[in-house]
C-alpha cells in the first residue's frame, strides 16, 4: 500500500475462543488493505486461545493479555486505549472479515470524513461454516438513524470508526449486553452512520452469542435505551407507553394480549408516526415500514387477524400497510430501497 495509507487498528477481543480464532485472524491476514495492526485482547482465556495467537508470526498481529477475566466491555475499551491507528475496526474472534472489507471502509471514511462510523451488510455463519441469512438494513444516514430508534441495525463486528471519535466515546458498562447499540445511538446523535450495501462480514451464530443467553437483561437494557432515544427525539411518553413500545419493537407481544392494551399500542404507534412524519433528521418511510411490520406481527401473534385489514396504522397508508402484511404472510423480508440521502 502507498505510504500515505492510514493505519487501521483492528481490535479482536477473545475469551475462550480457540475454536474459530485462527479463522478470524486469517480473514485479517487476507485483507487487500495491508496497513493494519491486529490487537487480539485475551480476556483471561483458559483454553488454547493464547497459543493460537502466538503461533502467528506476522508482526502486525499483537497479543495483549488481561491479567484476569474482565469482561467484554473492559476488554474492548482496553483495545481502544492501545490502538494507534487513524481508524479503529472491530472484528469478533469468531467472525470473518471478507478480503476487501478494510480497504472499502478506509476508502469510504477518507472520502467522507464527517461520517462517524461505517458498517457493512453481514451474513450469518454457522459453527460448521455454512452461510445463512443475509441481514440487509437501510444504508443511508437518515434511514440508519431512524432504524436505530426501533432496533440495532449495526453489526459491531462489521464497523470502522475514526479513532479519535472511538477514543472519546468508548463502551459503557451500564448498558452491558447492549453496549454496542448504545454506542451507535450516541455516535448517531452527533455524526451520521452509513452502511456499505455489500456483504463484507460473516457473523457467527451459536449458543454462546450474548443476545441469545441474556434476552431478559437485553430487554430491560434496550427499554432504558429506548426511553433515552425517544426523549432525545422530542417525543413524550408515559411509563405504560414505554412498556408497550418495548413490548412491540421486541416482538414480545406479552402486553398486547389484552384487548385494552392492544388498542393503546395502536394509539401509541399512530402517535409515533405523526411525530416523526415531519422531522427532517429522520426518514418517515423507514419508520412507517418498521412500525407497520411490528403491528402486523402483533396482530398475528395475538390472533387478531381482522385488525390486519382495518386499523389506524393501515388507514394512514392503506396500500403500503397491505403490501407489508402480504410480504409478512408470504414469509418475505421487507426490502429497504437504496438510500437517496447517503454518500454511499
Amino acid at each position: 500500500m502507498p505510504e500515505q495509507s492510514p493505519l487501521v487498528s483492528i481490535i479482536m477481543p477473545v475469551y475462550n475462543g480457540e475454536a474459530f480464532l485462527q479463522e478470524a485472524i486469517n480473514s485479517v491476514l487476507k485483507q487487500t488493505y495491508t496497513n493494519w495492526e491486529l490487537l487480539v485482547i485475551n480476556d483471561g482465556s483458559t483454553d488454547g486461545s493464547r497459543d493460537v495467537v502466538l503461533a502467528n508470526t506476522d508482526p502486525r498481529v499483537r497479543l495483549i493479555d488481561n491479567e484476569q477475566n474482565m469482561g467484554i466491555i473492559h476488554t474492548r475499551n482496553r483495545g481502544i486505549d492501545l490502538a494507534s491507528g487513524k481508524y479503529i475496526a472491530w472484528l469478533d474472534a469468531d467472525d470473518i472479515a471478507l478480503p476487501t472489507r478494510i480497504e472499502k471502509q478506509v476508502r469510504f471514511l477518507e472520502k467522507y470524513p464527517d461520517c462517524g462510523a461505517v458498517a457493512t451488510i453481514f451474513q450469518q455463519l454457522t459453527t460448521d461454516g455454512t452461510l445463512g441469512k443475509v441481514y440487509e438494513f437501510p444504508t443511508g444516514r437518515k434511514e440508519v438513524k431512524t432504524h436505530l430508534l426501533i432496533e440495532n441495525c449495526i453489526c459491531n463486528s462489521s464497523t470502522m470508526l475514526p479513532a479519535t471519535l472511538m477514543k472519546n466515546s468508548k463502551y459503557l458498562h451500564e448498558f452491558e449486553v447492549a453496549e454496542d447499540y448504545e454506542l451507535w445511538d450516541r455516535v448517531s446523535s452527533s455524526h451520521y452512520i452509513c452502511i456499505i450495501p455489500e456483504i463484507l462480514t460473516h457473523y457467527r451464530v451459536h449458543g454462546n452469542n450474548v443476545s441469545i443467553k441474556k434476552k431478559e437483561q437485553m430487554f430491560v437494557t434496550v427499554k432504558h435505551l429506548s426511553a433515552r432515544m425517544l426523549a432525545a427525539a422530542g417525543l413524550g411518553f408515559t411509563d405504560k407507553q414505554l412498556e408497550l413500545h418495548s413490548d412491540l419493537i421486541s416482538y414480545s407481544n406479552k402486553l398486547t394480549a389484552s384487548g385494552a392494551d392492544f388498542k393503546e399500542m395502536e394509539k401509541w404507534v399512530v402517535t409515533i408516526l405523526k411525530h416523526f412524519r415531519h422531522l427532517d433528521t429522520y426518514d418517515y418511510p423507514t419508520m412507517y415500514r418498521m412500525m407497520a411490520e411490528r403491528h402486523a406481527v402483533a396482530c398475528v401473534h395475538t390472533k387478531r387477524y381482522a385488525r390486519l385489514f382495518w386499523n389506524p396504522i393501515m388507514r394512514m397508508h392503506p396500500f403500503k400497510y397491505l403490501a407489508i402484511v402480504i410480504a409478512k404472510l408470504r414469509g418475505q423480508s421487507i426490502k429497504f430501497p437504496k438510500s437517496n440521502n447517503a454518500p454511499v
